[in-house]
């Protein structure tokens, strides 16, 4: 169990970093607070980075190769369905590179973290109440 509670431990710590950056959003201080914002992205990107490789690395691949096939097939739906979304941040952290890109384009900027940001939320919630329990 306790690898399950590290991996639940890693969702909430990306939930807090996200979190932060929404405050600073839904505070329209985005404009003095851009530096911060990067180096929180930065954070942010790490600890997703961190995170996908250790399931990537051990999780899936014994998910994935278990005999029961609702756990292997949802397995392979979550493996599949994360490409999409790994993909999509990795796009938005290219695009929001430094502080000035978010200075100077602060409500794209913000539309976009929320919107992300909630797909992000929703697969934190899926994964802890659908995947994660398959290994217990």
């Amino acid at each position: 169990m306790s690898r399950i509670n590290t991996y639940v431990r890693q969702h909430e710590q990306i939930q807090e970093i996200a979190e932060e950056i929404l405050d600073i959003i839904n505070l329209n201080t985005l404009q003095q607070n851009s530096d911060n914002v990067r180096r929180l992205l930065a954070r942010l990107a790490g600890n997703i980075k961190l995170h996908l490789t250790i399931e990537d690395e051990s999780l899936y691949p014994d998910l994935l190769g278990d005999t029961d096939e609702k756990v292997s097939g949802t397995a392979k739906k979550f493996k599949d369905e994360m490409g999409d979304i790994n993909t999509k941040f990795g796009e938005y952290i290219m695009k929001w590179r430094t502080a000035r890109q978010i200075e100077e384009s602060n409500s794209g900027f913000a539309d976009e973290t929320i919107k992300l940001f909630s797909v992000i939320f929703k697969r934190i919630e899926k994964e802890n109440k659908e995947l994660y329990p398959l290994v217990a």
